[in-house]
């Protein structure tokens, strides 16, 4: 088969769109600061993970997990050491978390991690809300490591009502709730 030089043109050109678009994809997400997160109760056991581009907002979110840990530890101690990472768009932690249609949501645990967005793009004054989002997150850590293992918290039928109320407690966001003659 002969290809006319029109044919040509037009396979290098589709090539060189390819090619182009591919050197523009970005590459894994590159989270390679990290801080250390101190706390009396449980020191050492805390990493934030973020990229640079959030090396403004990095301090922020290390005191704000110390002030959260200072609510969480009324529930006990951390079995395993607990990583923030901190993504910087809400695109890329839906991306990691794998979530589909959740507009709202800025933060994500597992048994041993917090998946952040980074407050530098939730477009508000994040000061107050990143201790209390922080305590509700780190809540549910806790709750995991302590009723399962790294391999199986996922198993665990922990009913909604209570690992939401627990979270929410501790975080004190009552002031989020309607009051009963409200509902």
């Amino acid at each position: 088969m002969r290809i006319d030089s029109s044919g040509r043109r037009a396979w290098i050109l589709s090539m060189t769109l390819t090619l182009a678009g591919a050197a523009c994809t970005p590459g894994p997400l590159r989270m390679n600061r990290t801080l250390d997160v101190l706390h009396e109760a449980s020191a050492g056991r805390f990493r934030v993970e973020y990229a640079p581009i959030d090396e403004d907002v990095a301090p922020a979110i290390r005191q704000a997990v110390e002030h959260a840990m200072a609510r969480v530890g009324r529930w006990g101690t951390p079995r395993a050491p607990i990583t923030v990472k901190v993504f910087p768009s809400h695109e890329a932690l839906i991306q990691a978390i794998g979530a589909h249609d959740y507009p709202w949501l800025r933060a994500w645990a597992r048994y041993d991690e917090v998946l952040l967005q980074s407050p530098r793009t939730w477009g508000i004054d994040y000061t107050t809300q990143l201790p209390e989002l922080l305590a509700h997150e780190l809540t549910h850590v806790l709750m995991y490591q302590r009723v399962a293992q790294a391999e199986d918290w996922e198993e665990q039928e922990i009913p909604l009502w209570f690992r939401e109320g627990m979270a929410s407690f501790t975080a004190q966001q009552g002031y989020r709730r309607g009051r009963p003659n409200q509902i």
